[in-house]
């Protein structure tokens, strides 16, 4: 299920391409109440890429999902991620053990510009200087 909230939209589609095709199949969204707008799409759509495509204020846009579980390199378009499978292993067992308490959880946010700009490397600031050992 696709679903967004735009008060002024007249029209909106979502866009969907399966993974290694180039087409987007655009599929109507239905307007609810209060300006939500809905589109439900059966089958299995895990990797699919997407974006919403409307009319608002008379003028049509994109937009990408900004609560997608995913998204590609400079968030230009979402994809549809099955939670069950991230977890799976690639024996097919679960990876991850829940927390027994979110107290337990360690979670780093780095930048890579800020991490590697005092390095002595041509390239500095990259993911590459982050990902080089000794």
């Amino acid at each position: 299920m696709f679903r967004l909230f735009s008060p002024l939209a007249t029209e909106f589609y979502v866009k969907i391409r399966k993974p290694g095709e180039s087409q987007f199949t655009f599929i109507k969204m239905e307007r609810l109440d209060s300006g939500v707008y809905q589109a439900i799409v059966y089958g299995d759509l895990d990797s699919y890429q997407y974006l919403y495509f409307g009319k608002v204020n008379g003028r049509w846009v994109e937009a990408v999902d900004p609560y997608a579980y995913s998204a590609n390199a400079n968030s230009r378009l979402g994809f549809v991620i099955d939670p069950a499978k991230a977890l799976e292993e690639e024996d097919g067992s679960k990876g991850l053990s829940p927390f027994g308490s979110p107290s337990q959880a360690v979670i780093y946010e780095a930048d890579v510009r800020d991490l590697t700009s005092k390095l002595d490397l041509p390239d500095r600031g990259t993911f590459n200087a982050l990902a080089r050992t000794g």
